[in-house]
């Protein structure tokens, strides 16, 4: 968007890359740690029967950090995102799935995207300390104070 004071809906759609780093970024540090579903009816997955009723949890950073859906699956790859449909459609479930999906989801994605391009068209971002773990519980987030600093672009 260079210099422009304003975001329009053609600068958005050749916003690609960022757009694959916030997937990237979400896939490694989902905020929420696990999906969940009561099973409406009973599920066969090779010869165990799960029946209805039972609660069944997807953990979100286990399934997205998985070899079996990711080549080098702990490391940061925006480019990655680059061939989206050979990713599985559920390997990463930020914002969960079916009717219950998050209803703020496209809100919430440019929100990000909006934010992210203007922190970086106007400031130089620094962060000189070790890298967080995270506190899980209704949320990850990280265990300690991040320590962000902004500077001022001329």
């Amino acid at each position: 968007v260079g210099d422009s004071k304003s975001v329009t809906e053609e600068h958005m759609e050749r916003l690609k890359y960022l757009k694959n780093v916030v997937k990237e970024m979400f896939r490694l540090h989902s905020i929420v740690p696990a999906n969940g579903r009561i099973l409406q009816e009973d599920i066969p997955i090779e010869n165990y029967l799960i029946p209805k009723g039972t609660m069944a949890s997807f953990p979100n950073y286990t399934i997205s950090t998985s070899e079996r859906y990711f080549k080098n699956p702990l490391k940061f790859d925006p480019s990655r995102w680059e061939k989206e449909d050979e990713i599985h459609p559920y390997a990463t479930l930020t914002f969960g799935f079916g009717a219950r999906m998050c209803i703020g989801r496209r809100a919430a994605e440019q929100e990000i995207y909006l934010t992210i391009l203007k922190l970086v068209q106007n400031y130089k971002i620094y962060y000189e300390e070790e890298v967080p773990g995270l506190k899980v519980g209704i949320l990850a987030t990280p265990d300690k104070p991040l320590n962000i600093y902004l500077e001022k672009r001329n």
